[in-house]
């Protein structure tokens, strides 16, 4: 990856921090630098500004947990229904260590969801059909989920900010966010690589913006009714490598979208040759 200078709120973003303040000039950054912004401890003695890739930084920040607020609340197994969803009157909570799956929070008091390290393994069907208009999910950490199917479908939220998720050990992001109401998605810092099952991944989402730049899509191999009934009018899938997918059925199916792009005429032959696409939508290289 090219080595660049980056903005505070860049840095920000990838620590999974709260971005603060209007500093979006871009330079160049000493380790303890990029240490002391994600509030970690800083240790050894680089201080030698330099530039870094995007793949550097998010190794570097992506892994510091950030220190989760006093306004969230600790919770028990006992906390949660048989359904998984939160019984109690907190609006922030914190899951238990001893509860890495299983969860449907649909509890309208709660407004932001953390946990305290990395035993989440499971996340599907999370929010499916939760009832809050804002979730706060900066404290939640994903790094060993490997199923997310669901996990937003039927969400109520406008406003959707995943920069914090680490994506990179999840297989399964089938229906994801299906019939969710959020109005833009900035998809941008998932890592797909590993994911093999898109399908109903954006049916009906209301998304009218979607960034897709950086998905991974070497070992998906069903797309069918990915972008079923969305509302997204672009579709820049440049990044999209088709070339293990056997099930493309319906996969732009009543899509609002008017313009397609793709990264190869190979993979923009195959979304053109998709079935029941929309006469109004035709791929092109990017």
């Amino acid at each position: 990856m090219a080595r660049r200078m980056w903005s505070k709120h860049d840095l920000l973003r990838f620590a999974g921090a709260e971005i603060t303040g209007e500093d979006t000039v871009k330079r160049m950054w000493s380790k303890h630098d990029l240490l002391r912004i994600a509030g970690a401890e800083i240790t050894g003695k680089d201080t030698m500004k330099r530039m870094w890739s995007r793949g550097e930084l998010i190794d570097l920040l992506s892994n510091i947990q950030p220190s989760i607020p006093p306004r969230y609340v600790q919770t028990t197994t006992a906390d949660f229904n048989s359904n998984g969803d939160y019984t109690g009157t907190e609006e922030y909570i914190i899951l238990p260590k001893n509860k890495t799956s299983g969860y449907r929070i649909q509890n309208i008091n709660v407004k932001g969801v953390a946990t305290n390290g990395d035993y989440l393994i499971n996340t599907s069907n999370m929010f499916d059909g939760n009832n809050s208009l804002y979730l706060e999910l900066d404290y939640l950490n994903t790094s060993n989920v490997t199923n997310m199917a669901q996990m937003f479908s039927y969400s109520p939220t406008t406003t959707l900010d995943l920069s914090s998720f680490d994506t990179s050990n999840v297989t399964n992001m089938s229906s994801m966010f299906r019939s969710s109401q959020a109005t833009a998605l900035d998809l941008s810092n998932f890592d797909t690589s590993n994911v093999t099952t898109m399908q109903n991944m954006f049916r009906s989402s209301q998304a009218t913006a979607l960034d897709l730049s950086n998905f991974d899509t070497s070992n998906v191999t069903n797309m069918s009714y990915m972008f079923y009934n969305s509302q997204a009018t672009t579709l820049d899938l440049s990044s999209f490598d088709t070339s293990n997918v056997t099930n493309m059925s319906s996969m732009f199916q009543s899509s609002q979208a008017t313009t397609g792009y793709a990264r190869t005429q190979t993979d923009a032959d195959n979304f053109n040759n998709s079935s029941n696409k929309p006469s109004a939508l035709t791929f092109v290289v990017k």
